[in-house]
């Protein structure tokens, strides 16, 4: 699901900011466990957030620019594999820098109620509408056929 970003708690807006994420919407996935490891690519690199929505505290690691590297072998974001819990009151967010930013939010499915979950938002109503018009005209295409 997608979430507006203006809609989220005060510490989730300000800890995507700390990573200059701007866009309208973000993906959330709500799970009670997560990886923190993002690798980045040519001309990014991964960071991840860790944060708890109530006192508003978070921390942000970053990878090594272009993903894991030799020189780097104890950076957790490129190289840590290991699956956490997410507690009732936390907050992930994992995602990349670099020419855009993406990003993704974890939270518990026990949090889901301390985010501001609104209609789709207009992007995502033209998405539905552009796939519902490309699924007519095939039935169109279809029907000249025979």
């Amino acid at each position: 699901m997608h979430v507006e970003t203006k809609s989220l708690p005060a510490a989730i807006r300000k800890a995507l900011e700390a990573v200059s994420y701007f866009r309208k919407e973000i993906r959330v996935r709500l799970t009670e466990e997560t990886s923190l490891s993002v690798s980045g690519g040519s001309g990014q690199r991964g960071f991840s957030i860790i944060g708890d929505m109530e006192s508003g505290a978070f921390n942000v690691s970053q990878g090594s620019w272009g993903g894991s590297n030799m020189f780097n072998p104890k950076n957790a974001v490129d190289n840590d594999m290991a699956v956490y819990k997410l507690p009732p009151n936390a907050f992930a967010i994992t995602g990349t820098t670099g020419e855009s930013t993406f990003a993704t939010l974890y939270v518990s499915p026990a949090s889901v109620n301390r985010l501001a979950i609104a209609a789709p938002t207009e992007s995502r109503k033209r998405r539905k509408r552009r796939s519902t018009a490309i699924a007519e005209s095939e039935v169109a295409i279809t029907a000249r056929k025979l």
